[in-house]
């Protein structure tokens, strides 16, 4: 079980710092007719930062 929490941390921290590089090199994502905001990423990073974190300190109980 420990692999599987490991690889969810490694995969929130990838999709967190994903979200930090779109916001340092400011580039727009856009889907279909659709131009997703910079805030989408804020939020984004915010939360999972935060559940990898978490997840992480649970991961060491």
């Amino acid at each position: 079980m420990r692999i599987f929490t490991l690889l969810t941390v490694l995969l929130l921290f990838a999709v967190a710092a994903a979200h930090v590089y779109r916001i340092m090199n400011n580039f727009d994502v856009i889907i279909g007719p659709y131009t997703i905001p910079m805030m989408a990423s804020w939020v984004g990073a915010a939360v999972t930062g935060f559940l990898g974190l978490m997840v992480l300190v649970e991961m060491r109980r």
